[in-house]
């Protein structure tokens, strides 16, 4: 998610938001986001070696590279490689996407003001100590406490999840 041929897509429209970027800056941030979708339906529809060439591109002996440049006439080649790059990583990005949207939903949820995390088995002693000695209000905040590991979290949101109430 986070490569140096996207920032300018995932970093210019904050910028625009805040008054940070000129009018032409953001005309051609937003042409080649609408060059980049245009992209993307074209591998989706059209075909090559006889498969969708999505399907060609995503094959890990493919690349855009071996591609005629007849097909690839139509889009520059930075947005070739950002797509093959999509295509080839979907499923990890897909699953990078899931983790980050745990996170933030574990992020704010809150951890009983009462709990006894002695009474909690899995966790080792350390980690029983430094969050009876902090006493984190949510689990971000246990999960930034120095030494809790995700491990640890994880049993935390599951203990949470089974003591509270339906």
């Amino acid at each position: 998610m986070l490569r140096h041929d996207n920032a300018d897509l995932r970093l210019t429209p904050i910028a625009q938001q805040h008054g940070l970027v000129d009018a032409a800056r953001w005309g051609k941030v937003r042409d080649k986001q609408a060059t980049l979708t245009r992209l993307r339906a074209h591998v989706e529809a059209e075909r090559f070696d006889s498969l969708k060439l999505a399907q060609w591109m995503r094959r890990p002996e493919n690349s855009v590279d071996r591609l005629p440049i007849a097909v690839r006439s139509g889009f520059p080649d930075a947005l070739w490689e950002a797509v093959e790059i999509e295509l080839k990583y979907e499923g990890y990005i897909t699953r990078q996407n899931a983790a980050i949207d745990r996170l933030r939903n574990n992020e704010e949820k809150h951890i009983p003001a009462k709990l006894d995390y002695d009474a909690i088995n899995g966790l080792r002693a350390e980690t029983r100590q430094k969050l009876a000695k902090v006493r984190p209000e949510t689990l971000g905040q246990a999960a930034r406490i120095s030494g809790i590991t995700p491990a640890d979290v994880a049993l935390l949101s599951i203990v949470i999840e089974r003591s509270s109430p339906r």
